[in-house]
């Protein structure tokens, strides 16, 4: 996955994403982000070890970060087999966004 650069200094427009001030950026939040476009990507799920070395993070990152995801519902394991898969929150999390992008009434007819 690529990464963001985050070599150049903050402009006074608004930051694009490939331009983000270092300060800028909270680097556990984009292993989170990371690890959830993982999930999101991949139709069969992975288990922890292939999620490491999917999105190249050391285990205990991967492990910390996927009980957080799965607490509170932004990523499912499966007992049975210990697969991970994108959860129902991440899904709201993108309808809220299609919801700010089109507007309040377009919204409402979601519902």
């Amino acid at each position: 996955m690529p990464r963001l650069k985050t070599d150049n200094p903050p402009s006074s427009s608004s930051p694009d994403i490939g331009t983000l001030h270092k300060s800028y950026v909270i680097p556990v939040l984009l292993s989170a982000i990371e690890i959830m476009d993982a999930l999101r990507e991949s139709s069969y799920g992975y288990t922890h070890e292939e999620l490491c070395r999917q999105v190249a993070l050391p285990k205990s990152t991967v492990f910390r970060l996927l009980q957080t995801l799965t607490h509170r519902g932004y990523a499912i394991r499966t007992a049975e087999k210990r697969y991970y898969y994108a959860g129902i929150q991440r899904r709201k999390l993108r309808f809220g966004v299609i919801c700010g992008e089109i507007g309040d009434q377009t919204a409402q007819d979601f519902r």
